[in-house]
């Protein structure tokens, strides 16, 4: 399916359980990253992005004040953390076990090591915002912060990466 997110989601909503496929194959990749890089290990972001998939697939309303399908999945990536059992989408496991760990060194590596050690409401407004690149308000959507709020914490994680001489803001 080539539709832009909203129609395939719409398509979703209304019944078209194959369009769900297509929403996994966009951002299982994006979505596995942010949680690899906010949980530190991929087994835990494994299990977190089979839970928050499984969360948005039973889901088939609108995405409840978020501006676009991507935030809104990134949400719900965020929001996840509770434990349960849902099961796994067909071909989940199969994409995970191939998927290969990042080379010693590389950029989400290093990022991954720098934020291990910052607290975790703080890590994620910066991982929102920073790397995934959503804006302020949608990320205070995400983390059920105020804007202020977000916009602190962002900032505090930036102080203490650059404390750490890892991350240079401009």
């Amino acid at each position: 399916m080539d539709l832009p997110d909203q129609a395939l989601w719409d398509c979703y909503a209304g019944g078209q359980d194959e369009a769900f496929a297509e929403v996994r194959r966009r951002y299982q990749g994006e979505l596995f990253r942010y949680l690899q890089l906010s949980l530190g290990e991929v087994g835990a972001a494994a299990a977190q992005l089979g839970r928050a998939l499984g969360l948005a697939r039973n889901h088939r309303g609108p995405h409840e004040g978020f501006d676009s399908l991507r935030g809104w999945l990134l949400a719900v990536a965020t929001q996840a953390c509770v434990p349960a059992h849902i099961p796994q989408d067909d071909g989940l496991a199969a994409w995970l076990s191939d998927l290969r760990r990042p080379k010693a060194g590389s950029e989400d590596e290093l990022l991954r090591e720098a934020l291990r050690d910052i607290r975790h409401e703080v890590k994620q407004p910066f991982l929102l915002v920073v790397v995934m690149g959503l804006a302020v308000e949608e990320a205070a959507k995400a983390c059920r912060f105020s804007v202020r709020r977000t916009e602190r914490c962002v900032l505090r994680a930036c102080r203490e990466l650059a404390a750490l001489r890892v991350f240079k803001g401009d």
